[in-house]
């Protein structure tokens, strides 16, 4: 009876273990999937802040100087502040910066004269529509200046996700006839322009250029001047984020 009753409890002992263990490693699974999954800098590079105090670079990430070129511009050219935005029209993140926060930065800053926005394309390589979309931006550009450049910018935004149940997926997309068809909505006719891909040179010097002055994802931004230097900011944040940043800049 005694060694029925030590071989008994060894053998509770042993299936404790692995019970215990079993919860440990499902415990330290859950954990590296959390963390897997909590918002941070990905391929997108966007990063959504929460805490706008601490989103925010040091002073010494400032880029020194930018070349805007001739990329489409919205805003008083003279304003004290520059927005920079390098941006993907089939990037998720970007939309959701066009939806969250351009328009109270557009309301409060650029239609008052305190900044403009440049828009400068960096389109990510899983995109498949990204170039397209940046194409047929720039064609309108070049049918109706700068103007008509910010209304396509919206419409492609507006019309990004109305696939799949409201979001790009990698299954379903938006085709070229639908950026078409959307041009063709606010009265530019691009079939011939987009069809000729004219932009595509414009479209990779905007990524490059990026590159090399640190953009690693879409949303990007750089806001300042050349007398001051840009601050860099990464993601879409919200607009408390951007405020904070335009109203150091104009001080």
């Amino acid at each position: 009876m005694q060694e029925e009753r030590k071989s008994d409890t060894i053998t509770i002992k042993k299936d404790s273990l692995w019970k215990y263990s079993t919860v440990i490693l499902g415990a330290i699974l859950i954990l590296v999937v959390a963390f897997a999954i909590l918002p941070g800098k990905s391929t997108t590079g966007a990063v959504v802040g929460t805490q706008p105090g601490n989103n925010l670079p040091s002073e010494g990430a400032r880029v020194e100087t930018l070349d805007l070129g001739d990329d489409p511009m919205l805003g008083d050219k003279n304003a004290k502040v520059t927005i920079v935005e390098f941006s993907d029209y089939q990037c998720p993140f970007c939309r959701k910066f066009w939806q969250d926060s351009y328009p109270a930065i557009k309301e409060n800053y650029i239609d008052t004269g305190k900044a403009n926005l440049v828009y400068k394309d960096f389109p990510l390589s899983f995109h498949p529509m990204a170039v397209p979309s940046a194409n047929a931006a720039n064609c309108v550009q070049e049918i109706g200046g700068d103007e008509a450049y910010f209304k396509m910018h919206d419409k492609l935004f507006e019309e990004q996700n109305i696939l799949d149940g409201g979001t790009v997926s990698s299954t379903v997309q938006f085709t070229e006839q639908d950026i078409k068809n959307w041009a063709k909505e606010i009265g530019y006719d691009i079939a011939s322009c987009v069809a000729s891909n004219k932009f595509d040179s414009e479209i990779t010097e905007d990524f490059s250029y990026g590159a090399s002055v640190g953009v690693e994802g879409t949303p990007g931004f750089l806001i300042g001047n050349d007398k001051n230097g840009y601050v860099p900011i990464s993601g879409a944040q919200p607009y408390s984020v951007f405020k904070q940043v335009l109203d150091a800049e104009l001080s």
